[in-house]
């Protein structure tokens, strides 16, 4: 029984957890930039080891756990001692086999810290879900508005996170509408992918519990979160909502459950494989020749040649852009400072085929498991995760879009 102490602290556990999910969309964080994350004299966001805010409410939540439940923390590590076993090994012969050890280190640390946070979640019984709504709505009306100003809104925003910018700054994100460039709505997120990516999975998942039955109002928060994801111009993200919806109504009329799943993992991991190939199609195929997309064709089969180099445990997690100067495709020397934009390729590259099997075998036990249970509903928002996951990287690599699926895979577990 908890002493009158202990309640208190409970509380503010309580407390602390609702404010970490509400925050989930904030990017504030203390950057720090030692010589490797760099790369041709330029500072490297992906590279930066960084403590963000959204760290310091998990790292807290997690001892609180300790503090107020140890013999339950203790109960859930042994319950789960085999995923740690497969996590450490892993981690320890992709740290030794690294190109640059360091960064490696720090990331598997920040997935350690992921981990535990999923277990937490998962022991943690009948929290609401609200914060994660009204967040949504919050952030998304941020980035409504930085489409009708076209520029960040400044203010206090920027203790969520919000960076400076407007249509004008070099490098940013626009969509031309009629001969008018706009800019896509970002909100506080790196990247408007990122941001439609976030809100896309969140407003799938929180359409399909039932913690939100009661909420007044709610469908004018979901309408303006649904309008947020169109001014992020993803589409992507666009087609994934798409495809996830007309396979919701598949499973439910056929009752297929985890087989259709099955079959967009698979067809997942060729579409991946598929990327890597065809770069030399890029200048003869006028489908493919717009920027972006060779841009993308191009990293995706440098991943492929890095895979190859070091198949077993690749180059170490979180060096994909260090190593980007090492290869040349088709006689070009240009070299694009981000990862590639498949979580399978990334994940190949810089784990392995060892890495690769671990998280292929995840994701089907997660599609397994949903399927045979009365959440089989989950299916659906893990496969928008599979689907977007083909076409950008950000829930391997971005905080926001982590801490969320984060939240997601701790309904699996």
């Amino acid at each position: 029984m908890l002493t009158k102490n202990n309640r208190l602290v409970s509380r503010l556990e309580n407390f602390f957890l609702g404010l970490l999910m509400f925050l989930f969309p904030t990017q504030l964080a203390l950057h720090f930039w030692p010589p490797w994350a760099f790369v041709f004299g330029i500072r490297v966001d992906y590279l930066s080891p960084a403590i963000y805010l959204t760290d310091i409410l998990a790292v807290l939540l997690i001892l609180l756990w300790i503090y107020l439940r140890k013999s339950e923390f203790l109960k859930t590590i042994k319950k789960y001692r085999k995923v740690f076993y497969v996590f450490f090994a892993l981690a320890i012969f992709n740290v030794l086999f690294s190109t640059i050890p360091t960064l490696s280190l720090f990331r598997w640390i920040k997935y350690l810290e992921f981990l535990i946070l999923a277990l937490y979640l998962k022991s943690k019984n009948n929290y609401s879900i609200k914060p994660l709504y009204y967040s949504g709505v919050l952030f998304s009306l941020i980035g409504i508005f930085q489409f009708a100003t076209g520029g960040t809104l400044g203010g206090p925003l920027y203790f969520f996170g919000e960076r400076l910018f407007n249509t004008s700054t070099p490098g940013i994100a626009l969509f031309n509408i009629n001969g008018r460039e706009f800019l896509r709505a970002y909100s506080t997120f790196a990247h408007p992918n990122s941001m439609a990516g976030y809100l896309g999975l969140l407003s799938i998942f929180l359409l399909l519990s039932n913690d939100l039955k009661k909420l007044n109002f709610k469908f004018l928060g979901f309408g303006i979160i649904f309008l947020a994801i169109l001014l992020t111009f993803s589409i992507s993200a666009f087609m994934a909502i798409i495809i996830s919806t007309l396979l919701l109504f598949i499973i439910k009329k056929y009752q297929k459950k985890y087989g259709v799943s099955i079959y967009i993992l698979i067809l997942a991991l060729l579409f991946s494989v598929v990327q890597t190939l065809a770069l030399g199609q890029t200048s003869s195929n006028k489908y493919v020749s717009y920027e972006r997309v060779a841009q993308r064709l191009e990293l995706a089969n440098i991943a492929g040649q890095s895979a190859i180099e070091s198949p077993i445990f690749g180059k170490g997690l979180n060096t994909f852009i260090p190593n980007l100067p090492k290869f040349q495709v088709g006689g070009n020397s240009i070299w694009l400072l981000q990862p590639v934009h498949n979580i399978f390729l990334l994940a190949f590259s810089e784990t392995g085929m060892v890495g690769l099997i671990v998280i292929v075998t995840f994701v089907y036990l997660m599609l397994i498991k949903s399927g045979k249970t009365k959440k089989y509903y989950l299916l659906i928002p893990l496969i928008f995760v599979i689907l977007t996951g083909t076409t950008d990287h950000y829930w391997l690599t971005l905080q926001q879009n982590n801490l969320l699926l984060v939240f997601l895979i701790s309904h699996f577990t």
